[in-house]
């Protein structure tokens, strides 16, 4: 409510801050690398994508949380 929102779905990356180690304030907005639509849908993942998209995304699944081990 301190946002002025209404609803959580309202959250954007403009709302999100984080602080560094000398007590400022980063908007996680100018933190990300945005994609756009189909950027992970390619196999493999183009190698230009962010390191964080390409770690992260092929050990991903929809049915679950938990990591799938790359082997």
């Amino acid at each position: 409510q301190a946002a002025g929102l209404q609803h959580p779905r309202d959250i954007t990356a403009f709302h999100i801050v984080r602080r560094d180690a000398e007590h400022g304030v980063k908007l996680l907005a100018n933190q990300l690398s945005f994609l756009q639509p189909g950027d992970l849908l390619t196999e493999p993942l183009a190698p230009a994508l962010p390191s964080v998209f390409r770690l992260y995304w092929p050990k991903s699944q929809a049915a679950s949380f938990t990591a799938v081990p790359t082997v």
